[in-house]
Protein backbone atom coordinates (compact mmCIF):
# COMPACT_ATOMS: atom_id res chain seq x y z
CA UNK A 1 0.00 0.00 0.00
CA UNK A 2 3.01 2.45 0.94
CA UNK A 3 4.56 1.92 -2.66
CA UNK A 4 1.33 2.05 -4.40
CA UNK A 5 0.83 5.76 -2.55
CA UNK A 6 4.45 6.58 -3.41
CA UNK A 7 4.18 6.39 -6.58
CA UNK A 8 1.19 8.91 -7.00
CA UNK A 9 4.25 11.62 -5.39
CA UNK A 10 6.18 13.10 -8.03
CA UNK A 11 8.97 16.14 -8.43
CA UNK A 12 6.29 18.50 -8.60
CA UNK A 13 5.19 17.36 -4.90
CA UNK A 14 8.59 17.33 -3.86
CA UNK A 15 9.95 20.94 -5.00
CA UNK A 16 6.92 21.91 -3.63
CA UNK A 17 7.76 20.62 -0.10
CA UNK A 18 11.62 21.46 -0.19
CA UNK A 19 10.41 25.49 -1.11
CA UNK A 20 7.90 25.77 1.25
CA UNK A 21 9.61 23.96 3.65
CA UNK A 22 13.12 26.59 3.64
CA UNK A 23 10.75 29.43 2.81
CA UNK A 24 8.57 29.00 6.53
CA UNK A 25 11.88 28.39 8.21
CA UNK A 26 13.54 31.15 6.90
CA UNK A 27 10.67 33.84 8.04
CA UNK A 28 10.87 31.70 11.45
CA UNK A 29 14.95 32.39 11.21
CA UNK A 30 14.51 36.05 11.09
CA UNK A 31 11.85 35.94 13.61
CA UNK A 32 13.83 34.31 16.08
CA UNK A 33 16.40 37.32 16.52
CA UNK A 34 14.05 39.99 15.08
CA UNK A 35 16.18 42.94 16.10
CA UNK A 36 19.53 41.65 15.38
CA UNK A 37 18.98 40.14 11.59
CA UNK A 38 20.29 42.23 8.85
CA UNK A 39 18.99 44.12 5.98
CA UNK A 40 21.48 44.08 3.05
CA UNK A 41 25.10 42.46 3.26
CA UNK A 42 28.46 44.36 3.72
CA UNK A 43 29.84 41.97 0.92
CA UNK A 44 27.64 39.85 -1.69
CA UNK A 45 24.58 41.83 -1.79
CA UNK A 46 22.01 39.50 -0.11
CA UNK A 47 19.36 40.99 2.11
CA UNK A 48 17.44 40.35 5.65
CA UNK A 49 19.91 37.81 6.30
CA UNK A 50 19.16 36.09 9.82
CA UNK A 51 21.61 36.85 12.95
CA UNK A 52 24.31 34.42 13.58
CA UNK A 53 22.25 34.15 16.99
CA UNK A 54 19.14 32.88 14.89
CA UNK A 55 20.77 30.38 12.67
CA UNK A 56 22.31 27.91 15.44
CA UNK A 57 18.85 28.53 17.10
CA UNK A 58 17.05 26.79 13.89
CA UNK A 59 19.97 24.30 13.80
CA UNK A 60 22.69 25.73 10.91
CA UNK A 61 25.88 23.29 11.08
CA UNK A 62 29.32 23.77 10.61
CA UNK A 63 32.43 23.19 13.22
CA UNK A 64 31.28 25.60 15.64
CA UNK A 65 27.50 24.05 16.14
CA UNK A 66 28.92 20.26 15.47
CA UNK A 67 31.97 20.49 18.14
CA UNK A 68 31.69 23.52 20.24
CA UNK A 69 28.31 22.82 20.94
CA UNK A 70 27.92 19.05 20.16
CA UNK A 71 24.84 19.35 17.97
CA UNK A 72 25.48 16.30 15.62
CA UNK A 73 21.82 16.72 14.11
CA UNK A 74 22.69 19.84 12.35
CA UNK A 75 24.14 17.78 9.11
CA UNK A 76 20.45 17.15 8.60
CA UNK A 77 18.74 20.12 9.86
CA UNK A 78 20.98 22.95 8.12
CA UNK A 79 19.97 21.71 4.48
CA UNK A 80 16.91 23.62 5.31
CA UNK A 81 18.18 27.05 6.51
CA UNK A 82 19.35 30.09 4.32
CA UNK A 83 21.81 32.79 5.05
CA UNK A 84 19.66 35.52 2.89
CA UNK A 85 16.60 35.96 0.84
CA UNK A 86 18.59 35.32 -2.45
CA UNK A 87 20.46 32.69 -1.17
CA UNK A 88 17.05 30.94 -0.64
CA UNK A 89 15.80 31.69 -4.27
CA UNK A 90 19.00 30.84 -5.65
CA UNK A 91 18.87 27.39 -4.43
CA UNK A 92 15.09 26.93 -4.62
CA UNK A 93 15.58 27.50 -7.88
CA UNK A 94 18.26 24.63 -8.33
CA UNK A 95 16.22 22.20 -6.09
CA UNK A 96 13.25 23.03 -8.75
CA UNK A 97 15.56 22.06 -11.94
CA UNK A 98 17.41 19.28 -10.52
CA UNK A 99 14.21 17.28 -8.90
CA UNK A 100 12.57 16.53 -12.08
CA UNK A 101 15.23 14.09 -13.72
CA UNK A 102 16.70 12.80 -10.58
CA UNK A 103 12.91 12.04 -9.93
CA UNK A 104 12.58 10.15 -13.87
CA UNK A 105 15.88 8.28 -13.07
CA UNK A 106 15.87 7.51 -9.80
CA UNK A 107 12.07 7.62 -8.23
CA UNK A 108 10.50 9.74 -5.23
CA UNK A 109 12.44 7.68 -2.85
CA UNK A 110 15.81 7.67 -3.97
CA UNK A 111 15.08 11.26 -4.61
CA UNK A 112 14.44 11.83 -0.84
CA UNK A 113 17.06 9.57 0.41
CA UNK A 114 19.83 11.33 -2.53
CA UNK A 115 18.67 14.87 -1.21
CA UNK A 116 19.23 14.56 2.45
CA UNK A 117 22.32 12.21 2.78
CA UNK A 118 23.90 14.61 0.28
CA UNK A 119 23.57 17.62 2.50
CA UNK A 120 24.80 15.44 5.49
CA UNK A 121 28.00 14.57 3.16
CA UNK A 122 28.46 18.55 2.68
CA UNK A 123 28.55 19.83 5.80
CA UNK A 124 30.43 16.88 7.52
CA UNK A 125 33.02 17.42 5.07
CA UNK A 126 33.22 21.66 5.52
CA UNK A 127 32.92 21.30 9.21
CA UNK A 128 36.15 18.67 8.91
CA UNK A 129 37.65 21.07 6.58
CA UNK A 130 37.26 23.94 9.25
CA UNK A 131 38.63 22.20 11.84
CA UNK A 132 41.69 21.40 9.86
CA UNK A 133 41.85 24.78 8.52
CA UNK A 134 42.69 25.91 12.31
CA UNK A 135 45.87 24.00 12.61
CA UNK A 136 46.95 23.91 8.79
CA UNK A 137 47.01 27.07 6.37
CA UNK A 138 43.92 26.73 3.68
CA UNK A 139 43.27 28.87 0.91
CA UNK A 140 40.58 31.05 2.37
CA UNK A 141 38.01 29.85 -0.18
CA UNK A 142 38.81 26.07 1.15
CA UNK A 143 38.63 26.58 4.41
CA UNK A 144 35.15 25.11 5.71
CA UNK A 145 32.84 26.61 7.16
CA UNK A 146 32.76 27.23 11.13
CA UNK A 147 28.39 27.75 10.74
CA UNK A 148 26.95 27.43 7.46
CA UNK A 149 23.46 26.44 5.88
CA UNK A 150 22.15 26.07 2.82
CA UNK A 151 20.51 23.34 0.51
CA UNK A 152 23.63 23.97 -2.38
CA UNK A 153 25.34 20.69 -1.00
CA UNK A 154 22.02 18.77 -1.63
CA UNK A 155 21.57 20.33 -5.03
CA UNK A 156 25.24 19.52 -6.10
CA UNK A 157 24.46 16.10 -4.75
CA UNK A 158 21.94 16.05 -7.14
CA UNK A 159 24.14 16.92 -10.09
CA UNK A 160 26.34 14.08 -8.59
CA UNK A 161 23.74 11.49 -8.73
CA UNK A 162 23.31 12.86 -12.40
CA UNK A 163 27.30 12.49 -13.65
CA UNK A 164 26.59 8.87 -11.66
CA UNK A 165 23.43 8.00 -13.71
CA UNK A 166 25.08 9.11 -17.35
CA UNK A 167 27.90 7.29 -16.79
CA UNK A 168 26.32 4.07 -15.85
CA UNK A 169 23.47 4.21 -17.99
CA UNK A 170 25.75 5.73 -20.97
CA UNK A 171 23.47 8.65 -21.63
CA UNK A 172 26.00 11.15 -22.45
CA UNK A 173 23.81 13.78 -22.87
CA UNK A 174 22.90 13.92 -19.20
CA UNK A 175 26.34 13.10 -17.95
CA UNK A 176 27.67 16.02 -19.89
CA UNK A 177 24.75 18.23 -19.03
CA UNK A 178 25.41 17.49 -15.45
CA UNK A 179 29.18 18.25 -15.35
CA UNK A 180 28.82 21.29 -16.82
CA UNK A 181 26.22 22.69 -14.65
CA UNK A 182 28.54 21.51 -11.76
CA UNK A 183 31.84 22.84 -13.28
CA UNK A 184 29.98 26.00 -13.75
CA UNK A 185 28.96 26.11 -10.06
CA UNK A 186 32.25 25.17 -8.43
CA UNK A 187 34.13 28.18 -10.65
CA UNK A 188 31.28 30.52 -9.38
CA UNK A 189 31.86 29.28 -6.11
CA UNK A 190 35.54 29.68 -6.40
CA UNK A 191 35.13 32.87 -7.72
CA UNK A 192 32.57 34.52 -4.91
CA UNK A 193 32.75 35.30 -1.54
CA UNK A 194 31.66 33.85 1.38
CA UNK A 195 30.68 30.70 -0.69
CA UNK A 196 31.19 26.90 1.24
CA UNK A 197 33.12 25.46 -1.58
CA UNK A 198 33.85 22.55 0.68
CA UNK A 199 30.08 21.81 1.53
CA UNK A 200 29.77 21.93 -2.81
CA UNK A 201 32.44 18.92 -3.17
CA UNK A 202 31.01 17.14 -0.09
CA UNK A 203 27.29 17.30 -1.23
CA UNK A 204 28.73 15.81 -4.85
CA UNK A 205 30.48 13.32 -3.85
CA UNK A 206 28.29 12.11 -1.67
CA UNK A 207 25.94 12.11 -4.59
CA UNK A 208 28.06 10.30 -6.92
CA UNK A 209 29.20 7.14 -4.70
CA UNK A 210 25.90 6.62 -3.01
CA UNK A 211 24.21 6.21 -6.24
CA UNK A 212 26.82 3.23 -6.40
CA UNK A 213 25.27 1.21 -4.03
CA UNK A 214 22.63 -1.37 -5.59
CA UNK A 215 20.21 -0.32 -3.54
CA UNK A 216 20.10 3.40 -4.42
CA UNK A 217 21.42 2.82 -8.57
CA UNK A 218 18.94 3.86 -11.25
CA UNK A 219 18.58 0.20 -12.08
CA UNK A 220 16.68 -0.87 -8.39
CA UNK A 221 13.08 -0.01 -8.21
CA UNK A 222 11.57 1.37 -5.52
CA UNK A 223 10.46 -0.46 -2.87
CA UNK A 224 8.29 -0.47 0.49
CA UNK A 225 12.27 -0.33 2.28
CA UNK A 226 13.07 2.39 0.27
CA UNK A 227 9.66 4.40 1.37
CA UNK A 228 10.50 3.62 4.95
CA UNK A 229 14.32 4.75 4.42
CA UNK A 230 13.01 7.86 3.01
CA UNK A 231 9.78 8.71 5.80
CA UNK A 232 13.34 8.22 7.80
CA UNK A 233 14.64 10.70 6.12
CA UNK A 234 11.67 13.35 6.26
CA UNK A 235 11.37 12.47 10.48
CA UNK A 236 15.31 13.15 10.91
CA UNK A 237 14.45 16.47 9.60
CA UNK A 238 11.43 17.33 11.12
CA UNK A 239 13.30 16.07 14.88
CA UNK A 240 16.64 17.48 14.09
CA UNK A 241 14.73 21.04 13.62
CA UNK A 242 13.08 20.63 17.27
CA UNK A 243 16.54 19.53 18.75
CA UNK A 244 17.88 22.69 17.81
CA UNK A 245 15.19 24.81 18.82
CA UNK A 246 14.77 23.06 22.26
CA UNK A 247 18.54 23.11 22.71
CA UNK A 248 18.91 26.69 21.25
CA UNK A 249 16.12 28.43 23.87
CA UNK A 250 16.63 25.64 26.90
CA UNK A 251 20.12 24.94 26.77
CA UNK A 252 22.95 27.50 25.23
CA UNK A 253 24.26 30.14 27.46
CA UNK A 254 23.93 32.81 25.14
CA UNK A 255 25.67 35.23 27.88
CA UNK A 256 28.95 32.77 27.75
CA UNK A 257 28.53 32.19 23.96
CA UNK A 258 28.91 36.32 23.12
Amino acid sequence: MANLYVKSLDASFFTQMIIYSCSILFVITLLTDPYNFSLTNNGFSDFFEPSTKSLIIMGSSGSYPLISLASWWTLISAQYLHCGIFHLIFNMIGVNNLAFPIFKFYGFNKLIIIYTFTGICGFLLTSIVSIISTYISLPSIFNGATIGAGASASIFGLLGALVSYGQESGDNSIKQMAWQYSLFGFVFGLLTPNIDNCGHLGGFLGGYFITQFKCLNYKFQDNNKLFCWAIFCILAVCLSIMASIIKGFFFIDWSAAN
